[in-house]
């Protein structure tokens, strides 16, 4: 898993034990902040929709006063 994700570590005695944990510390670090910043972007992103929804149904309210009074000048009938 980790030589896909581009961490690769030799298993020969060039590379210490201690390097080896330093090498894995810095990559799950960043990946921590990969995570920090994905998870940033989907809350601006849910943001967004919840405003889009409170604003969908702010027009909706606006809205359907004014097709009671345009249904009712065009048929001269109400709609309830």
């Amino acid at each position: 898993m980790l030589e896909r994700s581009g961490v690769s570590l030799m298993a020969s005695n060039q590379i210490s034990a201690q390097t080896r944990v330093q090498v894995l510390l810095e990559y799950v670090g960043e990946k921590e902040l990969d995570c920090g910043e994905v998870a940033e972007l989907k809350k601006v992103r849910l943001l967004q929709i919840i405003q889009l929804v409170e604003l969908q149904n702010d027009a909706k309210q606006v809205m359907l006063p004014y097709v009671y009074v345009v249904f009712y000048a065009e048929t001269g009938k109400f709609l309830f």
